[in-house]
């Protein structure tokens, strides 16, 4: 669950991505990653999910962490 809400993060940091969203001025850090996963879990309620699988979600878990990835 980590890795795909840290997956919009990380695209980010690529030059070409960068072109295409001309707004964007983002150069995060692992740790300034790291802190938005974070904080988007605690205000989404999915702390303990982060360490989890997928496929080890029930439909309302998987839910919850679809609603925290716009909040990245």
């Amino acid at each position: 669950v980590r890795d795909n809400l840290t997956f919009g993060l990380k695209l980010r940091r690529r030059k070409w991505w960068q072109k295409k969203l001309s707004s964007t001025n983002d150069n995060l850090t692992n740790g300034e990653i790291t802190q938005q996963i974070n904080q988007a879990a605690a205000a989404a309620g999915i702390q303990q999910l982060l360490a989890r699988l997928p496929q080890q979600l029930s439909g309302g878990e998987r839910q919850r962490v679809a609603l925290a990835q716009p909040m990245l």
